[in-house]
């Protein structure tokens, strides 16, 4: 299929200014010293990396932000048309470039792929956001809704900080030191049960964009 394209897989495979659909919005401000619609992920220790090879991490404190970019947000600062009503759907077929560029547009970064885990799993080595067991009503995969969803659908599927959509609608761009390739996490809308969860990733071609690569943005933590 031509959305994997030039692609190198390395999975689990263990068994609004918009944003309506749940009481968070971009208003919202989450943890001390955290701008509107970012959350503050605490310094210390998590499990990282895939059940069974798991290895403690530290990080500092960082900022991540509570919703994949949408298309609105995506097109207050450089040209983008979308359907209307998919305003508050998570922006697609962005370059890591491209991906790059805005967050630091709005002051932001892209997050380190170790920054995205912890965001998404905790502290305690869950598999997906919400805890160790699939649950299909808590996210939007297996093309169960023939594309994306708007940002903030499934609250039920959160991560332990709160963030929506850390598993399926669409895969996220993170940084990656070292390598020519860039990581993407998460899985899609479009992805089976294998290919979402927190410690599944894909490898791609920073020159390649897909109707199924998304991105939200970080932030270093203030002093």
């Amino acid at each position: 299929m031509r959305r994997f394209a030039h692609m190198l897989v390395t999975a689990a495979l263990l068994l609004f200014h918009f944003h309506p659909v749940y009481a968070a919005s971009s208003s919202q401000t989450t943890g001390p010293g955290a701008p509107a619609g970012m959350v503050t992920i605490p310094a210390g220790p998590f499990m990282y990396g895939e059940k069974g090879k798991e290895q403690e991490i530290s990080l500092p404190a960082f900022l991540m932000d509570l919703y994949e970019v949408t298309n609105a947000e995506y097109a207050k600062g450089r040209p983008h048309e979308y359907p209307p009503e998919k305003a508050n759907h998570p922006v697609v077929a962005v370059l890591w470039d491209d991906a790059k560029r805005y967050c630091e547009s709005v002051g932001k970064r892209l997050p380190s792929e170790q920054e995205w885990e912890k965001a998404a799993r905790g502290i305690d080595g869950r598999r997906y956001p919400w805890g160790d067991t699939y649950d299909p009503k808590r996210v939007n995969a297996e093309e169960r809704n023939n594309g994306t969803t708007p940002v903030g659908q499934f609250p039920d599927g959160r991560s332990p900080y709160g963030l929506f959509d850390m598993a399926g609608n669409v895969w996220e761009w993170t940084d990656s030191a070292g390598s020519n390739y860039k990581p993407l996490r998460g899985g899609a809308w479009n992805n089976g049960v294998q290919f979402v969860g927190n410690t599944v990733r894909i490898w791609n071609d920073p020159s390649y964009k897909d109707e199924a690569f998304g991105f939200r943005c970080a932030k270093d933590s203030p002093k």
